[in-house]
């Protein structure tokens, strides 16, 4: 049922993951396509969503993001969301290319920073139905939406950085190819104890990472760097939202999150327009992936959601 897949990403980066397919699906089935958060690979706590969306009767591609994990890409650790949102797309081509996969019927899933990529390649690629964002970084706290020119010209930005040619090259004149200083080398969080530059000193934030970082086979490791210095501040899915329109989305959000303010989370899930289920979770930001209760409450929504959206 899971077979390894590599297909090339943005400026040709081989991206490397797993594809699942379901067993006995007699005719093209729905696709999504997964990706990890903020310096995750997919051997850390994602399996078990692909899993089940397979056994519903769903094709999935779970992939690393470039520059992490077993996927390529230079310099190791580097974090571009403008590059990761374009490699979703290259993960589109390469799940609506293949024979079990009906491409007229394929979502996106991302947790916390891929969910800012999910939610973004969604608003301008018409091939996305459907979208899940688990604990999701949906928008700055310090932008005013309000504003509806400041937002408009955030996402005319994204837009033309993520749009490609007739080739399906990127632009290389986009504010995503700007040479920029790096933010780092960092730790993603004090595995060692108190450390003020780790991106995440939340100490449920050290103790999910931690699990990990014993664990080879995952290819995690505790270090990143944040390019280019700044980019963060374009990238900015609030923006994006109103532009999804009728695109279901499904919200999951932790009550005890300490790593995404849940009160900017939905603010931003009340500027949905199209159908928003919404899960309120009790836990912390990592809960849905290991926790048994809530990942099994989180699983069957998200299994729910995606094969009433996509049948």
């Amino acid at each position: 049922m899971r077979h390894d897949v590599e297909f090339a990403g943005a400026h040709a980066v081989p991206l490397r993951g797993w594809l699942y397919l379901p067993e006995r699906a007699r005719r093209p089935v729905p696709g999504v396509v997964m990706t990890h958060g903020f310096s995750c690979t997919r051997g850390m706590g994602l399996e078990g969503f692909a899993r089940a969306f397979a056994a519903a009767g769903l094709g999935v591609l779970l992939y690393d993001h470039r520059n992490f994990g077993d996927s390529g890409g230079e310099p190791r650790g580097r974090i571009n969301l403008f590059a990761q949102a374009r490699d979703y797309r290259y993960a589109l081509d390469r799940l609506a290319d293949h024979a079990r996969i009906d491409a007229g019927r394929l979502a996106v899933w991302g947790s916390s920073l891929s969910a800012a990529a999910a939610l973004t390649v969604a608003a301008v690629d018409d091939r996305v139905k459907a979208v899940v964002a688990n604990v999701p970084f949906a928008a700055h706290r310090d932008v005013d939406y309000a504003d509806h020119a400041l937002a408009g010209a955030r996402f005319a930005e994204m837009r033309r950085a993520l749009d490609r040619d007739t080739q399906g090259r990127p632009r290389p004149d986009t504010a995503a190819d700007i040479d920029a200083p790096l933010a780092g080398p960092r730790p993603v969080v004090a595995l060692d104890g108190p450390d003020d530059e780790a991106f995440m000193p939340a100490a449920e934030a050290t103790a999910w990472f931690k699990q990990y970082a014993d664990r080879p086979e995952t290819g995690w490791t505790n270090r990143y760097t944040w390019c280019p210095a700044g980019m963060d501040r374009l990238f900015d899915p609030g923006a994006a939202l109103p532009h999804l329109g009728d695109t279901p989305v499904l919200m999951t959000v932790a009550l005890d999150d300490r790593i995404i303010a849940k009160d900017v989370t939905l603010a931003a899930y009340q500027r949905l327009r199209g159908p928003k289920p919404l899960e309120l979770l009790d836990g912390d930001h990592f809960s849905t992936y290991d926790n048994a209760p809530a990942f099994t409450r989180t699983c069957t929504a998200m299994c729910d959601f995606l094969t009433e959206t996509l049948r």
